[in-house]
């Protein structure tokens, strides 16, 4: 091959592999959502949202079933509609946010699920969550018992499911 023709060859590839590189789409507000839902008596709605917390997602857009995630919150940041429902949840008696200020979440994409492990209120357990990809951003999807990470007090406040909802614009597209 002669030069030149290998020099045309390189500036035309160059391009197109720094663009395959992985590259981190962060996760934060306010392009990106987290809300947790849980049910008073097992029949009430509970729904509440983190104002407060930075993550990313790392991928590859060559291969976007594989990715990881990385996610923390500041548990302090908790709304509720109502202010006392709040002050229960963050009370020692639920997320005890006095010894347990933030959670996280870290996990590997395989496909449409994110194997991973959260760490909230002291204990870190594997949980699965569920990935989709939306027409402009990104959904995650989850539920677990809050038991399973030692957060028993309170059960017909806050019920033993906790739903786990976080959505972000795709801002690299």
């Amino acid at each position: 091959m002669t030069q030149p023709l290998a020099r045309a060859l390189l500036l035309i590839l160059l391009p197109a592999a720094a663009l395959a590189q992985p590259r981190d789409e962060p996760i934060a507000p306010p392009a990106a959502a987290l809300t947790i839902s849980l049910s008073a008596l097992g029949l009430l709605p509970l729904d509440a949202r983190f104002t407060r917390f930075t993550g990313s997602l790392r991928r590859d857009p060559a291969d976007l079933s594989a990715c990881t995630v990385s996610l923390s919150a500041d548990v302090t940041s908790l709304e509720m509609s109502s202010s006392s429902v709040r002050d229960d949840m963050l009370s020692p008696d639920l997320l005890d946010v006095a010894r347990f200020p933030s959670f996280a979440y870290r996990g590997a994409c395989h496909g449409d699920v994110i194997e991973g492990v959260l760490t909230l209120h002291g204990v870190s357990r594997p949980l699965a969550l569920g990935l989709r990809r939306g027409a402009d951003g990104w959904d995650v999807t989850g539920a677990f018992r809050r038991d399973d990470w030692g957060i028993t007090g309170r059960p017909l406040l806050a019920g033993m499911t906790v739903r786990l909802h976080l959505q972000w614009r795709d801002v690299h597209g």
